[in-house]
């Protein structure tokens, strides 16, 4: 194997959160399988195991199928779920990622890692290989006083994550 098949198969997306703190994104590409590595200035404490579902597993429904989401006060139309997202896709995918390191009690860090599956799926739905992805549980610091507690600063963390995400691996 040469050394320009291995670069081919290695993408990496970084950018400076906080003003001083490094998200780094790296996709390890395999035959059989996806190593990503979401470090936060160079660490990683936790690793998942994700198997990608088979294609008859996978859902996906539109905004329209969502009419128990509209609250008492809305006139039943479906313009108010348009309204609230024109294009709203959800992909419903049963799998449970496994813990193989660091705290399997970390619901953050598990949401998180179904999360970059399912945006995975969306950009490519033959995708097959299996996932091991590997982050630092530090992604959330100062978010939380008890690690299962949700801010609103935990959501602006899950996007950066999943745009720098869907940068690398779209990245040629």
């Amino acid at each position: 194997m040469s050394s320009n098949s291995f670069e081919s198969s290695l993408k990496t997306k970084s950018k400076v959160i906080d003003q001083s703190n490094e998200l780094k994104v790296q996709l390890n590409l395999f035959s059989n399988k996806i190593i990503i590595i979401v470090s936060y200035n160079g660490e990683i404490d936790s690793a998942y195991h994700l198997k990608i579902p088979n294609s008859a597993s996978i859902s996906s429904y539109s905004s329209l199928d969502y009419d128990y989401l509209r609250n008492d006060n809305n006139d039943g139309s479906s313009d108010d779920l348009d309204a609230l997202n024109e294009d709203f896709n959800y992909i419903s995918i049963n799998t449970m990622p496994v813990c193989l390191m660091g705290d399997p009690t970390n619901l953050k860090l598990q949401i998180l890692s179904t999360q970059v599956l399912k945006l995975m799926i969306s950009l490519n739905k033959n995708e097959s290989r299996n996932i091991i992805i590997q982050l630092s549980s530090k992604i959330f610091k100062g978010s939380y006083k008890n690690k299962n507690d949700v801010t609103e600063m935990d959501f602006d963390v899950l996007y950066q994550v999943l745009d720098l995400f869907k940068q690398c691996y779209l990245s040629k």
